[in-house]
């Protein structure tokens, strides 16, 4: 397959031209910031060399804090690990209290390091959001790293310039585009970022039972994959079902038996649950468990398919017992 990331990186200057209506020659910018590097320092004059260089638009885009800089801000001697990165981007950040900003500034002077952070490339790359701009940064310079390896590039700004044109190059280039959604890795990608930002709904349950906590996530993903593949959302909804029997087992004093619970040993404890007050108060019936143990086994057994609407209505009623079980 084509190297769709090194092909969007080829129609940057492209890109930008036809987005902003001028030419970016960021290499240029690069080399304007030489002093600078070598100082490993950030002043006042950095900025408004940034913020003034005609090889780019940067007044378009970000605040004129060249204004507000007063003090040099003074960068780590070595970026070359993370950890040094961090410091170097925290420093920036409480200063000039702008982490678009900052990223720019580190873009600029380390290009094999950093690149800018933007709304359009995360939304392309899925990236959760956080309230936390630093560790923002670094999820993201973390993706960076990931992509700049895999599609052998030579800087992480490299790699944000290519996101850049990918993101806002789709309907020009439709080609490169479908390359780039036709790629397992890069969806891989996309996928593990979406599914790390269930950690902040986590962390508002933190302190409780993690089983509590899974049952939340796994039928949030069964709900988000029941349009693209309902079958795997019935098993993701089955095992929810079956952490709930549990749960309830367990506040109604139904003994576990054995630790590795069998087949057989499950379907019982459906039965007893159905005679239990406390079930039917909950506002759910026998007939329901019944169901429920139908449509989970034709999720696990092919030759007897669930259907759609059948998994449609099995998340939505062990949500709704989810719901009652595990208030909010």
């Amino acid at each position: 397959m084509s190297n769709w990331m090194k092909e969007f990186l080829a129609v940057f200057p492209d890109a930008t031209e036809r987005y902003t209506g001028t030419r970016q020659k960021l290499e240029c910018v690069e080399a304007s910031l030489s002093e600078a590097r070598q100082l490993k320092e950030v002043s006042a004059e950095s900025l408004r060399i940034l913020e003034t260089n005609k090889d780019w638009t940067y007044p378009t885009w970000w605040p004129l804090l060249s204004r507000v800089l007063e003090a040099p801000v003074k960068l780590p001697a070595s970026i070359a690990k993370t950890e040094d990165q961090q410091i170097a981007i925290q420093n920036l950040y409480d200063r000039l209290q702008h982490i678009e900003v900052a990223s720019v500034v580190l873009r600029f002077l380390f290009p094999e390091e950093f690149g800018i952070i933007s709304p359009p490339i995360c939304t392309l790359l899925a990236l959760p959001s956080s309230n936390d701009h630093v560790s923002y940064y670094m999820s993201y310079l973390k993706t960076l790293r990931l992509l700049r390896d895999h599609y052998g590039l030579s800087r992480i700004a490299d790699v944000d310039m290519a996101l850049w044109s990918a993101a806002h190059s789709q309907h020009d280039l439709p080609a490169i585009a479908q390359l780039m959604y036709q790629d397992e890795y890069f969806q891989e990608i996309r996928l593990k970022n979406a599914f790390a930002g269930l950690g902040v709904l986590r962390a508002d349950f933190a302190g409780r039972p993690l089983e509590n906590r899974l049952l939340k996530e796994h039928l949030i993903i069964a709900r988000a994959l029941l349009t693209h593949d309902h079958v795997l959302a019935a098993l993701i909804c089955g095992r929810s079902l079956e952490m709930l029997i549990n749960v309830m087992s367990s506040l109604w004093g139904i003994p576990r038996g054995i630790i590795r619970i069998t087949q057989s040993e499950l379907r019982n404890r459906f039965k007893k649950i159905g005679q239990f007050p406390q079930f039917n108060t909950l506002g759910f019936n026998t007939g329901d468990l019944n169901r429920w143990w139908d449509w989970r086994n034709k999720a696990t057994h092919p030759e007897n398919q669930i259907s759609r609407s059948e998994t449609d209505e099995f998340i939505t009623q062990v949500s709704q017992l989810a719901r009652k079980l595990l208030p909010e």
